[in-house]
């Protein structure tokens, strides 16, 4: 987990640029603490240079300074800061270089490089480094791009293929790692973070104000490409670009798709059964790392189905030391679930953390999280995750595994259930939604009859639009319940939570790992059934029938 910058110039860089180079790496300096390395390329020639900073690790030997850099010597920088997780040695810092000449900047990480590092050992490779970084330099050389569908884990990826003078970029399926870029004539830079690009004035210089028009008209951040600068775009999610040298072309692919169709042939015993196999190795392999991992403990179902299974697997791989858990509390104020985050990390005998943020708030702090988003903020609740984060660092914990991703994918929200009512009613399916309706009113505490009018109002609604009277505008109205989680987690949603909590974790070096975001749970949600996921009033039915809690 880090930041990572790549800057081009087709002129060549000359100092000055070295130096803007290195102001906008300073920008997302927090993201990684512990060290900074830079390389500069030539792009025509392959040869390259590594440029000593005041960060650079003391055991990697370099004499080359700003001030005694031959100017166009190299058209490109290559630049990481590192959050040092997995091969804490200066081995596995970046730009990593292999025998090919090829460099890599990475942030984030590959869960399953262990089983890919195995595969690629048959093969005949061979490694220097314990990291994951060198597994996909590896996995590019014998797979090409193919080497992405082939990755469990969260990335932005460049690397510089020095047979081929390309550079390839790619963002995970889902986008959990940011990365963002700005081009024009001469120059290009991408960068994990849009505050790298401050000092480079020209990139800032024009709003877009069809997005802040729509931030401040409907609260709707995070559901494109776009940002509120004209000029930077983020790289999107689930795709690759190829930016070819000889060529001078730019090619922008999509390697994945994220496609839900219903699989009515799954029973309840089957898909408990599987669920419990994919989230027990998510779990496991984002447990990964040398150094410390703590889970994030809310009280609520997600979480706690995340604690009890990585207490397992700690048990399982003989650990003696305790599980921290870390949990926001809001103690005498209404939705407070401290009771039953408590009542868990007792019961697990976790190392147990806890922060009111009511305790913790300024405005001075509250501006520190503004600046750090990048955006408004969209609910003062970001401030919990802002306050949480702070506990965890301050704890001397760098990994932590979170519940993020549970509701987009197994219908978590009130709203979900509505959606629900109103595929049975369209479906015929009267006397289910009718029972449905019943339980879900009397678990949630509402009456059955704001329930039914809720519902009524949202088959109405899909009348309307169905026949042309009446339009959303920038939204979709939904048939079923799997097309509103689809688009919940896929645009509504899910993205401002994965941009809150990259920006929230990072702010403090702390790396967020998500188990409900592996890309075979949510695979495996696309195909569930709706009546699996909501099932006797119940949400989330098949989490809860799998912890054995209903």
């Amino acid at each position: 987990m880090c930041g990572i910058l790549a800057y081009h110039k087709n002129t060549g860089l000359k100092k000055s640029d070295l130096q803007l180079a290195l102001s906008c790496l300073n920008q997302i300096k927090h993201r990684g603490p512990d060290g900074e390395g830079v390389v500069l390329i030539d792009s025509k020639t392959g040869n390259y240079q590594l440029l000593k900073t005041l960060d650079t690790p003391k055991d990697i030997i370099t004499n080359l300074l700003v001030e005694n850099y031959v100017e166009n010597s190299a058209d490109l920088f290559f630049a990481q800061r590192r959050l040092s997780i997995i091969d804490l040695s200066s081995n596995g810092f970046q730009p990593m270089k292999d025998e090919n000449g090829n460099w890599i900047i990475f942030n984030g990480e590959i869960y399953n490089y262990l089983e890919i590092k195995t595969e690629l050992e048959t093969k005949g490779y061979r490694f220097k480094t314990n990291s994951d970084t060198e597994v996909i330099l590896k996995a590019y050389t014998a797979y090409g791009i193919d080497c992405l569908s082939k990755f469990n884990g969260m990335w932005s990826i460049i690397i510089w293929d020095n047979q081929s003078k390309k550079i390839v970029i790619s963002n995970d399926r889902y986008g959990v790692k940011p990365l963002y870029y700005y081009e024009n004539r001469t120059e290009w830079l991408f960068a994990s973070e849009i505050k790298a690009y401050y000092p480079l004035k020209e990139a800032v210089k024009k709003l877009n104000h069809t997005s802040i028009n729509l931030f401040l008209n409907a609260a709707v951040l995070d559901s494109g490409a776009s940002t509120f600068f004209e000029d930077i775009t983020r790289f999107p999610n689930a795709h690759y670009q190829v930016i070819d040298f000889n060529s001078h072309t730019k090619t922008t692919l999509k390697y994945w798709n994220h496609q839900p169709v219903t699989d009515y042939s799954y029973t309840e015993k089957r898909a408990v059964d599987e669920f419990n196999a994919i989230i027990k190795d998510a779990i496991n392999i984002r447990l990964r790392a040398d150094v410390e991992c703590g889970v994030a403990l809310s009280g609520g179902l997600d979480s706690s189905v995340v604690c009890y299974y990585a207490q397992q697997l700690l048990k399982e791989k003989k650990v003696a030391q305790k599980l921290k858990s870390f949990s926001v509390i809001f103690p005498n104020q209404e939705g407070d679930e401290s009771y039953f985050s408590k009542y868990i990390a007792q019961d697990l005998n976790l190392d147990a953390k806890f922060v009111n943020p009511f305790e913790e708030f300024s405005f001075d702090d509250l501006e520190k999280l503004t600046y750090h988003l990048d955006y408004p903020l969209q609910t003062t609740s970001y401030y919990a995750s802002w306050s949480l984060m702070r506990l965890v660092s301050g704890n001397k914990i760098k990994v932590l595994l979170e519940g993020q991703g549970a509701d987009e994918l197994f219908a978590g929200y009130n709203h979900h259930f509505y959606k629900y009512g109103r595929e049975l009613i369209l479906k015929g399916k009267i006397p289910l939604y009718l029972s449905e309706a019943k339980s879900f009113s009397k678990y949630k505490n509402i009456p059955t009859t704001l329930v039914h009018k809720t519902v009524i109002n949202e088959v109405k609604l899909f009348t309307k639009l169905k026949i042309g009277i009446s339009k959303i505008g920038f939204k979709k109205e939904y048939v079923n319940l799997l097309d509103s989680l689809d688009n919940d987690f896929s645009r509504d949603m899910l993205p401002s939570y994965l941009r809150l909590d990259d920006r929230s974790s990072m702010a403090f070096g702390v790396e967020s790992r998500l188990p409900f975001m592996d890309f075979r749970l949510v695979d495996f949600s696309g195909r569930l059934p709706s009546h699996l996921k909501i099932k006797d009033g119940w949400q989330k039915h098949i989490i809860r029938k799998s912890a054995d809690i209903v």
